[in-house]
């Protein structure tokens, strides 16, 4: 979260020296929303929603700080959200609804990565032979419940076969 934080402090560092006005000023938040949500999203983080939420707001503390170290020393007088206080809130806002956005993102990427459908949408047709166990790797024997986890299956081993010597089932 902090790294992502970090990452996005690209952004200011790019205005400061000019390169936003090369990129265009929509080009790098784009850009950067688009990172954070590949990097989450691959990266099968455990809660994207939550850790982009979390960077977009880590993001905002970012750079109030920052623009109090730096504004003095590259403008002579304080510049930024602490210079006009009323600003801190919605810079609040605004990042933390890119983390959301971001994170949204995240959450369809990550699903696009390992095949499962998003919520609130329906899983692919599946064809007979699939629908069958067809062409999937299933291992042999039957399917019995764990007692560690009783929702999760596990498959038993074929016991080999033992005598009776009372004759009794």
């Amino acid at each position: 979260m902090i790294g992502l934080a970090a990452l996005a402090l690209v952004r200011p560092i790019f205005s400061i020296v000019g390169l936003i006005d090369a990129l265009g000023e929509p080009a790098a938040p784009l850009l950067l929303t688009l990172a954070w949500a590949l990097i989450v999203g691959l990266s099968r983080v455990r809660e994207p929603l939550l850790t982009l939420v979390a960077a977009g707001l880590s993001y905002a503390v970012a750079t109030i700080l920052l623009s109090a170290v730096l504004s003095p020393i590259l403008t002579g007088h304080p510049q930024g959200p602490l210079a006009t206080p009323f600003a801190i809130v919605p810079l609040l806002v605004v990042d933390t609804m890119w983390g959301l956005i971001a994170g949204g993102l995240a959450v369809l990427d990550a699903g696009c990565a390992t095949g499962v459908a998003p919520p609130g949408t329906s899983p692919p047709p599946t064809s007979p032979a699939t629908a069958a166990g067809g062409g999937r790797n299933q291992p042999d024997g039957p399917v019995v419940a764990s007692t560690a986890n009783p929702a999760e299956p596990h498959h038993a081993a074929a016991a080999p076969a033992q005598s009776n010597p009372h004759g009794r089932p």
